[in-house]
């Protein structure tokens, strides 16, 4: 990406209300898909939880996971659950990028909390970039916060409503984040697709995701020129003379030759 393009800013309007109305149809459409892979991934990692450095290393590889099957069904491609591992194709970007992002925030916390909750504003969107073809575990970082750029006052306040909406699910007995939660990254998803539209960062249709292994058909092989043989003419029988032309008596010769 060129300085110039790092340099832009590109502010981006929405309403959050917005955003939770789309999300919620979206997921609707998608609802066994949408709350069946935030289940597995919150299942996967509790239990990853409970082994030591078991979450920071599944982490990565499982939020681009989710990030991707989001997008899949924000943008609709559909998607399917295999989508939530895809990310392990690439484990090393996804663990680099997702370490990266999570020792920027806790040393920003550390110094006064501010410049956490600045950079983990900038850094909002490090697994979607890299969703969207990122090679590098700092190139991700640098396509966030550029993307980002301009927008952290309104991603705070996007960040704060859905912060409540996800406390009003886990007040119906934690059941209701089956709903709130695949809602709010749904509304993620699409507000990631404002900013990438933004920026162009959107694959064209039929791309490959990252990390997604495609199989060449192998080539078809030489077609080979079929031989027929000529027909064979048809035998000619001879044909008696004509009729009413006597045939021509033998010669003397041929009596004495007999």
């Amino acid at each position: 990406m060129a300085e110039s393009a790092d340099a832009q800013v590109i502010k981006i309007e929405f309403s959050s209300w917005e955003l939770l109305k789309q999300g919620w149809s979206v997921t609707w459409d998608n609802a066994g898909l949408a709350i069946g892979g935030f289940f597995l991934y919150w299942i996967i990692m509790l239990v990853a939880g409970s082994i030591p450095f078991g979450s920071l290393i599944v982490g990565g590889p499982l939020s681009l996971g989710l990030a991707m099957l989001f997008l899949n069904m924000a943008r609709g491609r559909g998607g399917d659950l295999g989508d939530l591992f895809r990310g392990f194709n690439q484990f090393g970007l996804t663990l680099g990028a997702y370490l990266l992002r999570v020792l920027i925030i806790v040393a920003g916390l550390i110094l006064f909390i501010v410049p956490g909750v600045i950079w983990a504003l900038q850094y909002f969107y490090t697994m979607y970039t890299i969703v969207d073809g990122e090679k590098t575990s700092l190139g991700a970082l640098r396509a966030s916060k550029r993307i980002t750029k301009g927008n952290l006052l309104s991603l705070f306040l996007f960040s704060l409503f859905f912060g409540v909406f996800n406390i009003l699910g886990m007040a119906l007995c934690f059941v209701g984040v089956l709903v709130t939660g695949p809602v709010s990254i749904m509304a993620m998803a699409l507000l990631y697709n404002k900013f990438a539209e933004a920026h162009q960062m959107i694959p064209e249709v039929g791309e490959p995701a990252p990390g997604q292994v495609v199989s060449t058909p192998p080539a078809a092989p030489p077609e080979v020129a079929e031989y027929t043989a000529s027909p064979a003419p048809p035998e000619v029988s001879p044909q008696p003379p004509p009729s009413g032309i006597p045939e021509a008596e033998p010669s003397a010769e041929d009596e004495s030759k007999k």
